[in-house]
Formats: C-alpha cells, structure tokens, sequence
C-alpha cells in the first residue's frame, strides 16, 4: 500500500483483507468485514473503498452471473422420439420416471 493518506490501521485493515478470498468478496460486494483489532468505521469504510478502486482499476469489473437457461447432455443421457406429430425429448434423471 503506497498511499500516503492511509493511517497505519487502514494499512493494517487493507493488509488483513488481502489475506482472505471471503474478506476480500464482502469487499467488493461493499461489504465492509469488522475486525477484531480497533478501527473507526469512518477508516474502516475509506480503506474498503480504496482497496476497491485498486482492484476494479487492475482487474476491471466483477463477473456477474447469469440465469441459466441451457445445460449439457452426454449422447446417452437423452433420447428424441416423435408422438402423434410432435418431437419430444426423454431426458434421463436418477429416479426412475422422475420429472424434471
């Protein structure tokens, strides 16, 4: 951390944030993980958010995730079968004649 305006508990809160993927997460959804050493929330909250400016300037913004609508079938795990003029797709589950 090279920023001079960091007092030394921001440095030591940015430092402590580094050192778990769950902190460093709650950071960059804006949640701002407590410590158990002493910090203002008002140092707390300004050493989060440049410790997120850092981050989204070096790596860009956060992958977002998307509904899923599609997945993947192995050749044997589906059959197509045509009915009364209409194609149908049997899909096979683990419990016999369970619907999906």
């Amino acid at each position: 951390m090279s920023n001079k305006n960091l007092c030394e508990e921001q440095r030591h809160y940015c430092f402590w944030i580094l050192k778990s993927y769950d902190r460093l997460q709650g950071i960059l959804q804006r949640h701002y993980p407590r410590p158990r050493f002493t910090i203002a929330w008002k140092d707390l909250k300004q050493a989060g958010n440049y410790l997120n400016r850092l981050i989204r300037a070096r790596e860009g913004r956060t992958p977002r995730v998307r509904r899923g609508r599609s997945f993947c079938l192995d050749a044997n795990m589906y059959r197509v079968f045509e009915e009364n003029s209409a194609q149908y797709l049997s899909i096979m589950t683990l419990a016999r004649r369970d619907r999906l």
